[in-house]
């Protein structure tokens, strides 16, 4: 997406807004897809302005989901490992 923001190029942000907000929606990510699917709506309209802004929220808000999921990953693997161990 910033790829195709830095190089203008709404159709491009329109396709990858689309499949970053379908792989968000179905981890439950919802926050993430709604801001994807502002951000293809931009795209689709064949404009850029606010991407910027919008790709911020959005990257801000996937650090806080891959943060979500790590932790979550290291709590299961913990409570794995207990109960093999018990």
């Amino acid at each position: 997406m910033h790829s195709a923001t830095d190089a203008d190029n709404a159709d491009a942000l329109r396709k990858a807004a689309h499949g970053m907000k379908s792989s968000s929606a179905n981890d439950g990510a919802e926050r993430l897809a709604a801001l994807c699917k502002v951000l293809q709506m931009l795209g689709c309209s064949g404009t850029l302005e606010g991407a910027r802004s919008l790709l911020q929220s959005a990257d801000q808000e996937l650090l806080r989901v891959l943060q979500a999921l790590m932790d979550e990953h290291a709590t299961t693997s913990r409570s794995f490992r207990t109960d093999l161990s018990g």
